[in-house]
């Protein structure tokens, strides 16, 4: 309330501005659109908690298949040149 009345000519002439920018005749048109995207914070969590397992399985997976390329050959044989007594 600290800017008073003044804000609602503001307001009125920035939403005409965002119908016209989107091509809406009316309010009608828009009203509603955004409720499809809404959820619960809950939900949130749980999809940032699957990408992020998603992620660390997939560089899981990477290690793995770069640690099976390396170590194709005979592990003892290959282990025991780099020995020396």
């Amino acid at each position: 309330m600290l800017r008073g009345y003044e804000i609602i000519s503001e307001l009125k002439e920035e939403l005409a501005k965002f119908m016209t920018d989107h091509k809406f005749a009316n309010l009608r048109e828009f009203i509603g659109k955004s409720l499809p995207y809404f959820t619960t914070h809950h939900d949130l969590v749980d999809r940032q908690k699957a990408v992020r397992e998603a992620k660390e399985a997939a560089r899981a997976g990477k290690a793995t298949a770069k640690d099976v390329e390396t170590w194709k050959g005979d592990i003892a044989k290959e282990t025991s040149t780099l020995v020396t007594n």
